[in-house]
């Protein structure tokens, strides 16, 4: 789609880094996410990479604070 001036405007159809991003994060191995990534356009591939780590930074720590969590709970907290 562009306008008459000649600047164009960015397809309803295209992909934006946050759904690159998405898709790279739902593959099972880091071979496989390496791989897109580097499919990924040039001028995107900086940003998608972001999005990438952030996710599995946050999910590390997730993960981390959860499991401390569970640790420190007085054992009548825990589940059996």
């Amino acid at each position: 789609m562009s306008t008459s001036s000649g600047v164009g405007y960015v397809s309803i159809l295209s992909k934006w880094p946050r759904h690159y991003a998405a898709d790279i994060i739902a593959l099972p191995t880091k071979e496989q996410r390496v791989a897109a990534l580097n499919q990924v356009p040039e001028q995107w591939r900086d940003w998608v990479r972001a999005y990438v780590k952030d996710h599995f930074a946050k999910r590390h720590f997730l993960k981390v604070h959860h499991a401390n969590t569970i640790a420190s709970a007085p054992s009548h907290h825990r589940f059996r």
